[in-house]
């Protein structure tokens, strides 16, 4: 059952991220926004948290060689898809790791070839342990989320950063104001609910 503060506001994605979804085949996204089981506008874990991650993620791409935006950004809308709970769900990486697994290939969803779906399901199976990478690509998937942190009170830490761009400091408060200006808002929806 969702709690109250969880109801139902969509001022949070903006623009610019629903076009950075459009990358993907629409109905791919539908399935996982209408499959979500917490509430997916709303949720610090939902579609607004997707699109920043994705925007972190190619931000990242850009100053890292060899980091593969196709696997990026399909790990940006998958990676929290899963989520039973908002706080403690130690097995949502591994859940949307096999949801890849099975997706893969299918005509209404997304097609990635064995290295990049090894790649995408490393990322989202481990995304949430703290671990880092030298790997460009699983490196700018984690740096991508972590830099989110602020949205749920966490500061990242460039500690558990994988790559130096992303830590920083012009990155990381680029990252942290878009994630307080979407807590400021679901603030202000549950000040008024």
């Amino acid at each position: 059952m969702k709690a109250n503060m969880y109801a139902t506001v969509k001022p949070e994605v903006t623009g610019s991220e629903r076009r950075d979804a459009r990358a993907y085949h629409k109905d791919f996204l539908r399935y996982l926004i209408d499959n979500f089981r917490l509430d997916p506008y709303a949720s610090p874990h939902g579609v607004a948290h997707w699109m920043r991650v994705m925007r972190n993620g190619l931000e990242i791409a850009r100053h890292v060689d060899g980091a593969n935006t196709k696997v990026i950004r399909l790990f940006a809308i998958i990676h929290d898809s899963e989520r039973y709970a908002e706080l403690h769900d130690r097995e949502h990486g591994f859940r949307a790791a096999m949801m890849a697994h099975v997706h893969n290939g299918h005509d209404d969803t997304f097609s990635v070839n064995e290295d990049e779906l090894e790649l995408l399901t490393t990322a989202l199976t481990f995304h949430s342990d703290g671990y880092q990478t030298d790997c460009p690509t699983v490196g700018a998937c984690w740096d991508a989320d972590r830099l989110d942190l602020l949205r749920v009170g966490i500061h990242p830490n460039p500690d558990f950063l994988c790559h130096a761009y992303s830590k920083q400091f012009s990155v990381m408060y680029a990252a942290n104001k878009r994630a307080i200006r979407w807590r400021t808002l679901q603030e202000k929806h549950n000040d008024k609910s």
